[in-house]
């Protein structure tokens, strides 16, 4: 049997850490089970990973990078803000349940003290999503189609309020069916408040 390359088998380690992370929550997370469950030993892991928590940040990166350059993207689209702000949804959550990877069950191990990169890596994600949803209000705000009113903030608030509330319903119901449709419609819904009548051609 070939022996795995390098970059192989961190993406094995990742896969597994996630599938028991997502499965079976932080309680039955150590190296020791992820090593086990593959077949190797603890210190194979420590080869490409220097700590459990430079194991998780590896874990969010994976679901991070590819996800910011899908929202850097979508930025650059030329397309109707209300229109991003959907499809952001959408990438936001096929991001998400396509690597079963939920930040909301990260939160509670970031909060440890021996965890503060994996706290900062959270913290920075949801303020990039945060600074996106921003642009695209005030991109809409200034295009005219945005009530030139518009509070900013308190939408970019509401907005990324209501994507977190989709994901905390995936937590605790781990079902994806209808979930893309369930936030969308909450979008749609909230964008009909903001709009500006007559704003679309």
């Amino acid at each position: 049997m070939a022996r795995k390359t390098g970059e192989a088998r961190q993406a094995e380690i990742i896969a597994v850490t996630r599938d028991l992370i997502f499965n079976e929550g932080f309680s039955n997370f150590t190296v020791r089970t992820v090593a086990s469950r593959i077949g190797i030993s603890e210190a194979a892991i420590y080869r490409h990973f220097k700590s459990k928590e430079d194991l998780l940040l590896g874990l969010l990166d994976s679901l991070f990078v590819p996800w910011r350059e899908a929202l850097e993207g979508l930025l650059q689209e030329n397309v109707a803000a209300r229109l991003k702000l959907r499809r952001l949804v959408e990438i936001h959550l096929h991001h998400l349940v396509i690597r079963q990877l939920n930040p909301i069950l990260f939160f509670s191990e970031a909060i440890r003290p021996e965890n503060c990169h994996l706290f900062e890596k959270l913290s920075s994600s949801l303020g990039f999503l945060q600074n996106t949803v921003t642009a695209i209000v005030r991109q809409g705000v200034e295009a005219r189609e945005f009530k030139p009113e518009t509070e900013i903030a308190s939408s970019t608030a509401c907005i990324v309020g209501l994507i977190q509330t989709t994901v905390i319903k995936w937590t605790l119901q781990r079902k994806t069916d209808g979930l893309v449709e369930h936030a969308s419609s909450l979008m749609d819904f909230f964008v009909e408040l903001i709009e500006l009548k007559g704003s679309r051609k």
